[in-house]
């Protein structure tokens, strides 16, 4: 269902990205051909933002199908909270401007084996996660 990456999800395939345009640039430049507009820094960096926010939304709408389906999700504070100290998160995802105030969430998660994927409010994905509390976690197992 899911690609996890070590870290943050995303960044590995971020840096994937950003590697294979950095040899099609590699390649342009050795052989003197200009890029063409795309390959230009900035709309490397752009690209590269964009494929994050797919990533991170993708994951949002994964939950709310799961969600749907009452399938083994835990949303809102008090019930990632608790699924996280049960050890039953899978993937916990969390706004980033919630790091600072869910730490020990977040560290408890971590120390039970979990990935962790900080989402921006900045898209639609970050929207709807906001509106599930801002913290959300895809689980091993069913808690209640």
């Amino acid at each position: 269902d899911y690609s996890f990456a070590s870290g943050n999800f995303g960044d590995t395939e971020a840096l994937e990205v950003k590697t294979a345009l950095k040899k099609v640039k590699n390649a342009c430049d050795f052989a003197n051909v200009p890029l063409v507009g795309f390959a230009n820094p900035s709309n490397i960096e752009k690209m590269i933002e964009e494929s994050k926010a797919s990533i991170e939304i993708n994951a949002v709408e994964k939950l709310l199908e799961k969600i749907a389906k009452n399938e083994a999700v835990a949303y809102g504070r008090e019930e990632v909270k608790k699924a996280v100290e049960m050890g039953a998160v899978e993937k916990l995802l969390i706004l980033n401007d919630m790091v600072k105030e869910e730490k020990d969430i977040i560290k408890k998660a971590e120390e039970m084996g979990a990935k962790i994927m900080f989402v921006s409010k900045f898209h639609e994905g970050g929207e709807k996660l906001s509106a599930l509390g801002g913290v959300a976690a895809f689980l091993r197992y069913r808690i209640s």
